[in-house]
């Protein structure tokens, strides 16, 4: 294997015409909304609540970023019901100036989220956006461009071509967004999606190196494997018992943890495509003005 790593961040920032403008003697509390328990939100966390600091000593008044987080560790289900309850006890305890989440579930969140934005509460989202919801604004990766940019990594390691499989997250609309850039870009090249792609595993490490295993059995002749986000990579010891096993499939992944990047050195994987979580806190905690 030849590890392959860039990290990028297509940063767009989509606003409303009308920011919202909080009373100068008022101390502002602002909630950052996990899809997840990762470092990957810690992360953005970590920006929201570096921006708050300087924010609070710009505009003289106390302003601070708290970090909530669904139990769950995977981007399923039971994740997105626990967005809604925190939601709607935030709506009931009136508990915060506003809220930066990143949306798990789009068609679930985006009535939950009309509801907080028309009790007076601004929302932004990040990372994973609702853009048919009230909120006034989103702060994230163009997931379109950093598919095609998975695309390219693919083929400067294997010019040559062959057959790959996707693993997705069918609730994901900014992994559907990743998928589909990575599709566009392949188009008219040596690569073609195999019979047995994609495969959704969920956003659970689990469920993820499961379907890589049932996509090898259904297509012994695969050439890569796409996972567009981190997921598998996550179970560290399930992933390089996968990846041993399978030394002639490519690895291009989505996402950049620490964890990641030691896997990737250690010859378990071939190519990283991440984000800078950090700033995306950083921007989200800038847009309540």
């Amino acid at each position: 294997m030849y590890p392959f790593l860039t990290t990028i961040l297509f940063l767009s920032v989509l606003l409303a015409q009308h920011r919202t403008v909080f009373a100068k003697e008022s101390p502002v509390k602002i909630a950052l909304i996990s899809k997840t328990n990762s470092t990957f939100f810690s992360d953005a966390w970590k920006g929201c609540e570096r921006q708050a600091s300087k924010e609070s000593k710009k505009r003289e008044i106390k302003i601070s970023c708290d970090f909530i987080s669904p139990d769950s560790q995977f981007e399923d289900e039971a994740a997105t019901r626990q967005q809604i309850e925190i939601l709607e006890s935030i709506i009931a305890n009136k508990t915060y100036d506003g809220v930066a989440i990143s949306i798990n579930g789009v068609k679930e969140l985006t009535p939950i989220v009309n509801k907080v934005v028309e009790a007076g509460i601004p929302v932004i989202t990040f990372d994973s956006d609702a853009s048919d919801s009230l909120r006034h604004g989103y702060v994230g990766t163009n997931n379109t461009a950093f598919g095609r940019q998975l695309a390219k990594v693919l083929l400067k390691l294997r010019p040559g071509g062959g057959s790959f499989g996707i693993i997705t997250s069918l609730q994901a609309k900014n992994v559907a967004e990743r998928i589909k850039g990575f599709r566009d870009r392949l188009e008219n090249t040596k690569w073609v999606e195999s019979n047995a792609s994609p495969k959704d595993g969920k956003g659970n490490p689990l469920v993820s190196l499961e379907v890589m295993g049932e996509m090898v059995l259904e297509d012994p002749s695969l050439d890569a494997i796409i996972p567009a986000a981190m997921w598998p990579m996550t179970n560290s010891s399930g992933w390089k018992e996968f990846v041993s096993a399978h030394k002639n499939v490519t690895y291009v992944v989505g996402d950049s943890s620490q964890d990641q990047y030691r896997l990737l050195s250690h010859g378990y994987g071939d190519g990283l495509i991440g984000q800078m979580p950090f700033e995306m806190g950083v921007v989200s905690l800038g847009e309540f003005k």
